[in-house]
């Protein structure tokens, strides 16, 4: 008997950034980043599918998404109906394959639940899976693979343009590290606030968890994970698509 591949399209769209690819066999191929911002219509998203398909070289009959915006939602939903293809989101309702014991699940993010499903399946257990987006995601998944919560914490992004909103008198900085933790001046005060401030929640939560839940494999993923990376102090192993990882294992 021959074995028959299985190929989807995988699509995690964020409040920020959009990652797509193709999945062959649970491992994702070509993965991609773009602007949320850039899909506005149905259209928009067909051309999203469309460039996957080109870039992988693929054709699929499924796309597995998790969709964290409303309205990018019901856009998906036509777009995939347009293209004469299946769209499966990922959701508390369906968690397609992911261990949840989470008191709310009905408001929990389908990129946590992708991850969690990456989680259970190519990470060594227990884990907490860092996601650097528009909010830092600290998830803990426990030795049998369920998902069991974890915290919330604005993103870099958001840390920094909240500061500016409040105090407009303060500049709005690009998000580079400066070159010393204790900053030179105005600018690189704030820098090292929001980038340095991040890391050290983050290196925060990991002591905390392994203090209270003995040693865990930590993955660090997200559009701004490559920011934070050389400030922590925990040691993580670096996967910018996680997420994709997950759709590209999720149960249909």
């Amino acid at each position: 008997m021959t074995h028959r591949e299985i190929i989807r399209f995988v699509i995690d769209v964020g409040n920020t950034s959009i990652t797509s690819a193709a999945a062959i066999d649970g491992e994702i191929v070509s993965p991609q980043r773009t602007n949320t911002s850039s899909i506005n219509d149905v259209q928009d998203f067909v051309e999203l599918i469309k460039d996957t398909a080109a870039r992988t070289k693929m054709t699929a009959v499924d796309i597995v998404a998790c969709i964290g915006v409303q309205r990018v939602r019901e856009i998906a939903r036509d777009a995939a109906q347009s293209s004469g293809l299946f769209l499966h989101l990922v959701s508390g309702e369906n968690p397609r394959g992911a261990l949840l014991d989470y008191d709310s699940i009905s408001t929990l993010g389908p990129d946590r639940i992708a991850n969690a499903i990456a989680a259970q399946n190519v990470v060594p257990l227990p884990g907490v899976i860092v996601d650097c987006g528009t909010a830092i995601t600290i998830d803990y998944i426990d030795a049998q693979g369920t998902f069991e919560g974890g915290a919330i914490i604005p993103g870099i992004e958001t840390s920094r343009d909240a500061l500016t909103l409040q105090a407009p008198v303060l500049p709005n900085v690009d998000l580079v590290a400066p070159k010393d933790i204790v900053g030179r001046d105005t600018v690189e005060c704030i820098q090292s606030g929001v980038l340095y401030g991040a890391a050290a929640i983050i290196d925060t939560f990991v002591t905390r968890i392994t203090r209270e839940r003995g040693p865990v494999t930590v993955i660090l993923t997200g559009g701004n994970a490559a920011l934070l990376q050389p400030l922590l102090e925990s040691e993580v192993s670096y996967d910018e698509f996680f997420t994709l990882r997950g759709l590209a294992l999720a149960e249909l």
